[in-house]
C-alpha cells in the first residue's frame, strides 16, 4: 500500500494520499471497455420497444457511455454517472427531434430513426 505524503507551503501539515484507500472501491479495476444494455427509464413517459445497447469506456478522466448505433455519447466522472447521462441525452435528442422532424438534416433524421427502433412516447 502505497501512501504519499505532500508538504503544504506556508503549512506546518501535510496532506496525506493512502493510494489503498483509494483504490477500495474503485471503477479503476473494472475493464476499460464494457457492454451492457439500457432496459428500461425511470420515466413513464417513455416505453422501450427494445433494450438499447450501450458501451462504457473508461477513459484517462472517467467514463464515456455511447449507443454506438444512433452514434449518442457522453461523458462523465463516474461510470454510473456516464451510463445515467447518455439515459438523458438520448431522451432528449428523442424529444428535440421528435418535435419538428421537418427541420431535421439527413444524418439527424438517420438517427431518429434509429431512437424509434429503440423507443416510443408512451
Amino acid at each position: 500500500m502505497a501512501v504519499f505524503s505532500i508538504p503544504l507551503v506556508g503549512a506546518s501539515s501535510e496532506f496525506r494520499i493512502n493510494l489503498g484507500e483509494i483504490s477500495a472501491g474503485n471503477e479503476l479495476n473494472e475493464p476499460r471497455i464494457t457492454s451492457d444494455v439500457i432496459s428500461g427509464f425511470d420515466d413513464d413517459e417513455y416505453r422501450l420497444l427494445a433494450q438499447i445497447p450501450i458501451r462504457i469506456e473508461r477513459t484517462d478522466t472517467g467514463f464515456v457511455a455511447s449507443f454506438d448505433e444512433a452514434n449518442l455519447a457522453i461523458a462523465g466522472i463516474t461510470k454510473a454517472e456516464a451510463r445515467q447521462a447518455l439515459e438523458v441525452e438520448i431522451l432528449d435528442a428523442f424529444d428535440d427531434w421528435t418535435a419538428d422532424e421537418t427541420a431535421l438534416g439527413i444524418p439527424t433524421r438517420q438517427q431518429l430513426a434509429i431512437l424509434k427502433r429503440y423507443l416510443a412516447k408512451a
